[in-house]
């Protein structure tokens, strides 16, 4: 069917407009179009637009209709770069942060989805194998014709069976209906093989998976969080420091209180705007005055979140270092009472 020239044009307009704003990123990155931050997705439209481009030129040749009946091949070709042209969608996915945590998380939960197929898989092969030779004795005892084709219908062969036990899990038949032609005849052990069964996948298997990827989507989310938060201390760094000596002062920190870059980095550390201060002097850990791109960056980081072992350590040997650097009785029972919990450790 010829498509309506309104439409033509508007294809022609899109197809122009995302071909100049791809060009002019490659003409201002240059060769650090492939190697940049995001260059996957840098690649992602080029490809895109290319499909794009060859989609237009190949509908735009296809105007000569003895072109179209005389080669069907250039049909199948526009055809296929039609359906290529659906990805565009993902496009949106890079600009909305949201959806891209969401994709984020779902890419990184395949490979625990492919292991968990695996498990499932394997699950129902072992009672596929029990059940089928279980249908071929009961085909093979009973004279009933309706139980005969109903067990060649639900257990003719190891792959039919398994069809129908992963039905059974996830809604697409009720299990009664598979264990109906085998009751009849074994009921003890066809009905304890299937209760068993299904107790053991939606109640067992079904809910430790789920946990399993809400224990993985949760790491990811942290791995996710942690990258971002580093990406933005870095940019606040050098924001920051207005001087270009590579360190941060107090004045140049305060002078970007107000801004939402150091809010939002507050609240990740969860740090109120009035301790501001006490916060610069405690990644000062120098007492220089002036915080360097070291100590601001690994500083934040470790702000955020709850103390770790290793931190309590170590501020336990530094108690302890200070108590024995005063030399006094007084403080001998402060040592004695750090010293049963201390790690056996030697640090210079």
């Amino acid at each position: 069917d010829k498509v309506p020239q309104p439409y033509v044009v508007i294809e022609w307009i899109f197809c122009l407009v995302f071909t100049f704003e791809l060009l002019l990123r490659i003409f201002v990155h240059r060769t650090k179009f492939l190697h940049m931050s995001g260059w996957q997705w840098n690649l992602f439209d080029s490809l895109v637009v290319g499909l794009q481009l060859i989609d237009q030129v190949v509908t735009t040749a296809r105007v000569d209709a003895s072109t179209v009946t005389s080669n069907l091949s250039i049909v199948r070709v526009v055809r296929v770069l039609r359906l290529f042209r659906i990805i565009r969608i993902l496009r949106v996915v890079h600009f909305i942060s949201d959806m891209n945590k969401i994709v984020y998380l779902v890419i990184g939960a395949v490979p625990t989805f492919f292991w968990t197929l695996i498990l499932l898989w394997l699950l129902i092969y072992m009672v596929s194998v029990f059940l089928t030779q279980l249908g071929v004795d009961v085909q093979r005892e009973d004279p009933d014709e309706k139980t005969k084709k109903d067990i060649e219908k639900m257990y003719s062969s190891v792959s039919q069976t398994m069809m129908g036990l992963f039905q059974c899990i996830s809604g697409g038949i009720d299990w009664h209906e598979m264990l109906a032609p085998l009751r009849h005849r074994q009921p003890v052990v066809s009905v304890s093989a299937f209760a068993i069964y299904v107790a053991f996948a939606q109640l067992v298997m079904l809910n430790l998976v789920t946990g399993v990827f809400v224990q993985a989507a949760q790491k990811l989310k942290e791995e996710d969080t942690d990258e971002q938060l580093l990406r933005k201390v870095c940019k606040l760094f050098l924001m920051t420091d207005t001087s270009g000596t590579g360190a941060i002062s107090w004045k140049e920190f305060e002078n970007v209180l107000h801004t939402k870059e150091v809010q939002d980095l507050f609240q990740a550390i969860d740090v109120q705007p009035s301790q501001a201060e006490c916060l610069f002097r405690l990644l000062d850990t120098d007492g220089s005055g002036e915080l360097t791109a070291e100590e601001f960056v690994l500083g934040s980081l470790r702000l955020r979140g709850p103390a770790k072992a290793i931190d309590l350590a170590i501020l336990q040997q530094d108690t302890l270092r200070y108590y024995e650097s005063l030399g006094s009785a007084e403080y001998t029972d402060h040592i004695q009472a750090f010293r049963p919990s201390m790690p056996d450790t030697h640090v210079a």
